[in-house]
């Protein structure tokens, strides 16, 4: 009897522990994507229309849970419709910060060296901001040549634009400008929210993605109960 070299039988074992790690990998992937999904569509629906600098940071973590578990219940639809949804891979819209600010201050800014021991005393207000928003420094480079940019990454989720503005507010004379990290390309998609008597209903959009093609398209489902997903239209234009 030939006996088959104890290599090749680990051979199953290893690519089921493979493929096992790639599913986690990609599973949490797609976690974190729908959380940041739900965090932008709450800081959008307590908002409303007013300009964010002037809401609150806190993002409610009630509306974070419940879009969220909205968001995993709608990927999980085996509804034909909502598998035209992920083919195009919709998201809310990325022009809402939620974990990134960039502060062009002055490159004698007197709050500069007191970031690394969180001095609140010589760090002032500044200082005082990034301790509460657990704020840690990223990146620290030249702007101009009177001017460093730093950006800074929370731990946590905030209305980044609501933060910047408190961050300009705190050191005028060293902060020329605070921005909320968001993406120069205008975003091809987004989802909406808004409650319909005791339901809600989530509105994915896909737009055309340049000057000639402007075209634009919408999926409307409807959770009902929280528990089951109902499509109610579909429309093109």
């Amino acid at each position: 009897m030939k006996l088959i070299p104890s290599f090749i039988l680990l051979i199953p074992t290893v690519l089921s522990s493979i493929f096992a790690f790639q599913y986690k990998s990609i599973e949490s992937y797609n976690k974190r994507k729908l959380k940041i999904d739900a965090a932008r569509l709450a800081i959008k629906y307590q908002n409303g229309t007013k300009d964010l600098k002037e809401q609150s940071i806190e993002i409610s973590n009630n509306y974070i849970d419940e879009f969220y578990k909205m968001l995993v219940l709608l990927n999980e639809s085996e509804l034909e419709e909502m598998q035209e949804v992920k083919a195009e891979s919709i998201r809310a819209a990325s022009n809402i910060a939620i974990d990134k600010i960039w502060l062009i201050h002055i490159k004698e800014a007197d709050w500069k060296n007191a970031i690394e021991t969180l001095d609140i005393h010589n760090g002032g207000k500044v200082v005082e901001l990034i301790e509460n928003y657990d704020l840690e420094v990223i990146d620290d480079n030249y702007w101009d040549e009177n001017n460093n940019v730093l950006l800074l990454q929370s731990r946590n989720m905030y209305n980044m634009k609501a933060l910047a503005h408190q961050f300009e507010q705190a050191a005028p004379e060293t902060i020329e400008q605070a921005l909320p990290n968001i993406s120069d390309i205008q975003p091809d998609s987004d989802i909406s929210v808004k409650k319909s008597n005791n339901n809600w209903q989530v509105t994915f959009y896909k737009y055309g993605s340049s000057f000639i093609n402007k075209s634009k398209k919408s999926w409307t489902f409807e959770i009902i109960d929280g528990t089951k997903v109902k499509f109610l239209s579909k429309e093109e234009a």
